[in-house]
């Protein structure tokens, strides 16, 4: 399959499909970790802990996982439920958009608009430089999928609005 035809046909590049299925398999392998390895991580967090405490009481890696883990398996049935369904959902939307299929598209575009006031949320209350970062590449992808053109959508503006000047947007 010719890929150039690809993002002529559906003005979606080949980056964005890979890094969507790259990113879904990323979280369903995350998520069948989980269901499978569970108990295994916690015994192994336990004893990392412990060593890593013992050696010194202020470890940076030993707390912040101290914080992190014990969430991630009380909650570990919602965690895998979301990842699963995430992981399946954008590895699902790559397939449909490399078979041009418009339903890829419509799904890639749902689910990555949708996470978006959530990457937001953690950025506010946990701002990093990671965060930032997945949320405008997420941001930008939102707005390329959709095919946003700014330059085309305010500079025709003007003629929308003298042939239905009921009908701004």
């Amino acid at each position: 399959m010719n890929t150039k035809n690809l993002e002529k046909g559906y003005h979606v590049s080949r980056y964005i499909i890979a890094y969507k299925f790259i990113l879904g398999l990323f979280e369903v392998i995350l998520g069948l970790g989980i269901i499978i390895y569970g108990t295994k991580i916690y015994q192994l967090y336990i004893n990392f802990r412990n060593s890593e405490l013992l050696e010194e009481p202020h470890d940076l890696v030993a707390r912040t996982l101290e914080r992190v883990l014990p969430y991630l398996l009380a909650h570990r049935g919602f965690v895998v439920f979301i990842l699963l369904l995430l992981g399946i959902t954008k590895v699902i939307g790559c397939i449909g958009l490399w078979y041009r299929k418009h339903w890829g598209l419509d799904i890639l575009i749902i689910v990555t608009i949708a996470l978006l006031p959530f990457e937001i949320s953690a950025l506010i209350l946990y701002p990093s430089l990671t965060k930032i970062s997945f949320f405008i590449i997420n941001f930008f992808i939102a707005l390329y999928l959709v095919n946003f053109n700014p330059k085309d959508y305010f500079t025709n503006l003007k003629q929308r609005i003298k042939k239905h000047p009921s009908k701004l947007f």
